[in-house]
């Protein structure tokens, strides 16, 4: 595990101080210990190539909506990926896990000595990591008390219109056959991650973004939106920037009365776009002025001295 915990580490640009292995049984198992859950499916599902016990197929069918799952339904739940993909089961996983935090929480799971030692059974079976017992018992102190509402969780995947799409397959022949993930540009997704586990306040500023290309670059705004999406910014619209000239250096600008200061300060020193500028004149400094769109908070305007 301190290889995986290296590597981790290496990769995202943060210290990964314990790891966790963790056997896919423990869903079916800590379920029928809480004595299931229920949460939101949120797209239908119908997987002719689960695997049965045989070494054949079943069809699994979970429909959309709120649904009560036993840990058998969960287990499937989790693993299913013939249908959809690889990055949706790990959005499935992350839903569960959170399922699974509401009922433990609900049930008060952290409270009852006898339920905490059944479920420490069920990990020591099916989970290896560094972190001991006392520590696992006060994480989920921490756990319970934490404020949800204000968690960001994502998913890196390789759909370069989404967020946290910073990953691409190459093709298998440089890797001996085998099929490998690559981070599109590792300074984003270093700081994907870091947006998403150390800096999470910038995103729930949840500040909504125009992009407006002032440098004469064709498709220029499109590439930055796109680039502001993967890491988790909201981008309603790209335009030209209404200028007789191409505008020098990037700034941006307020469009609403919301205060996003983190939103500002991340595009000042991540993108290197400063604060729109200010015309002098004999009495008074006059800021550079952009119609605003109602639904806008700030229009990003790019010069031709943006460098991604």
């Amino acid at each position: 595990m301190n290889v995986v915990e290296s590597a981790l580490s290496r990769f995202t640009g943060i210290p990964i101080h314990y790891t966790a292995v963790v056997d896919f049984a423990v869903f079916e198992q800590v379920v029928d210990e809480l004595g299931g859950i229920k949460m939101f499916v949120p797209e239908d599902i119908v997987d002719p190539y689960y695997p049965d016990v045989n070494y054949g197929f079943q069809t699994f069918i979970i429909r959309k909506g709120i649904q009560e799952f036993d840990g058998a339904k969960a287990l499937k739940y989790a693993r299913s990926r013939k249908t959809s993909s690889d990055y949706s089961r790990a959005k499935r996983q992350q839903d569960l896990l959170f399922a699974i935090k509401e009922e433990a929480k609900k049930r008060g799971v952290l409270f009852s000595p006898t339920q905490l030692k059944k479920l420490y059974e069920t990990f020591s079976d099916n989970v290896v990591t560094d972190l001991s017992l006392p520590q696992l018992i006060e994480l989920g102190k921490i756990a319970s008390g934490v404020d949800y509402d204000g968690l960001i969780s994502a998913v890196l995947n390789d759909d370069p219109t989404n967020r946290g799409g910073l990953l691409y397959a190459p093709a298998r022949e440089f890797y001996k056959g085998q099929f490998v993930l690559l981070p599109l540009n590792l300074k984003d997704t270093q700081k994907f991650i870091e947006l998403t586990l150390i800096t999470p306040e910038v995103l729930l500023e949840n500040a909504q973004i125009s992009v407006l290309n002032g440098s004469r670059v064709t498709g220029l705004a499109n590439q930055v939106a796109q680039r502001l999406r993967r890491l988790g910014f909201h981008v309603l619209e790209t335009d030209n920037y209404d200028s007789n000239e191409p505008v020098f250096r990037s700034f941006f600008e307020k469009a609403s009365k919301r205060e996003i200061p983190l939103t500002e300060d991340f595009m000042e020193t991540y993108f290197d776009v400063i604060p729109a500028p200010v015309i002098e004149n004999d009495t008074e400094q006059i800021p550079v002025k952009i119609d605003p769109v109602d639904v806008i908070d700030l229009n990003v305007v790019l010069g031709v001295t943006y460098d991604q």
